[in-house]
């Protein structure tokens, strides 16, 4: 009897990642009925082949994993290269045609916030952002890469043009990518701070106490005096005793914060009204003339 052939079939499953046995057939040709291949070597001569194949799969299928997840690092931190080189064709031809772009909030109070669709989706949503903020700082931490996802981590200071108040916050930048492009984004922000930053409503006006103190402040020598030994502006004690003191005049200080803040704000209003008015009648004067 000798062993004609061993065939050994395996399936992949992609979202684990693994190999699995599905069945394993063995086919004997039988050229001399009296010759005897003992049952314990049959299957030592599976048990090896089995090996072999599952080995060689695994190689193969963590070199593709790796792969797969460094692909998608280089594609992630190519977009922000664009970003930085302000090149917005480099950040689209990333990203797939159907690509869903989601930013936590209300649009009622922040005006780039919801679901963007597709790559036009992307562009308004850069449009309407930039038209609306200034960016003061922006710092990438990190990269990390798993399975179709990556993970950006970074921080942000802005500065909100219609109202003037500046927002900082840490984030998370989520991109999923399927054969070379992201098919999706989301953002992972202090939506608090951002809302305070776009609000005119003196109920969430943040009065800066180093803003409100009046240019006569006597607070720094009345705490220099009292802590002498120790007045710097790292000391606790000593700049504790500086903010509790400005604290105690600051309602009249913010109050008139407050009232200087809406007038700027109605006045930016009232300006970009006006300018808006004035550029949709221009076309039209044109037109009949």
């Amino acid at each position: 009897m000798e062993l004609a052939s061993v065939v050994v079939t395996t399936a992949h499953d992609d979202n684990l990642q693994k190999m699995r046995l599905v069945s394993i057939t063995f086919h004997m040709a039988i050229n001399n009925p009296t010759a005897v291949l003992p049952f314990n070597k049959l299957i030592s001569v599976g048990i090896v082949i089995l090996l072999l194949v599952l080995s060689q799969s695994g190689c193969s299928n963590n070199g593709n994993e790796t792969t797969g997840k460094m692909n998608n690092l280089h594609i992630v931190e190519a977009i922000y290269e664009g970003f930085a080189a302000g090149d917005m064709e480099a950040i689209l031809d990333s990203m797939s045609e159907d690509i869903v772009w989601l930013h936590p909030g209300d649009p009622e109070q922040i005006p780039f916030a919801g679901k963007f669709e597709g790559k036009a989706g992307v562009v308004q949503f850069f449009e309407t952002a930039f038209t609306r903020i200034d960016v003061l700082e922006q710092t990438i931490f990190s990269f990390e890469a798993s399975g179709d996802k990556v993970l950006v981590v970074g921080y942000e200071h802005m500065r909100v043009k219609d109202t003037g108040k500046e927002y900082q916050s840490n984030w998370i930048h989520m991109y999923t990518l399927a054969a070379g492009q992201v098919i999706a984004f989301e953002e992972f922000i202090d939506t608090a701070a951002m809302v305070s930053a776009f609000s005119s409503d003196p109920g969430l006006f943040h009065c800066d106490i180093t803003e409100a103190v009046p240019d006569n402040d006597s607070c720094e020598p009345d705490c220099h005096n009292k802590y002498r030994d120790r007045a710097s502006d790292s000391d606790y004690a000593y700049q504790r005793c500086i903010n509790e003191c400005r604290e105690a005049d600051n309602d009249d200080q913010c109050t008139k914060a407050k009232a200087k803040f809406k007038a700027e704000y109605k006045a930016k209003a009232e300006a970009r009204a006006e300018a808006e008015a004035e550029a949709g009648a221009r076309p039209r004067a044109e037109e009949s003339e």
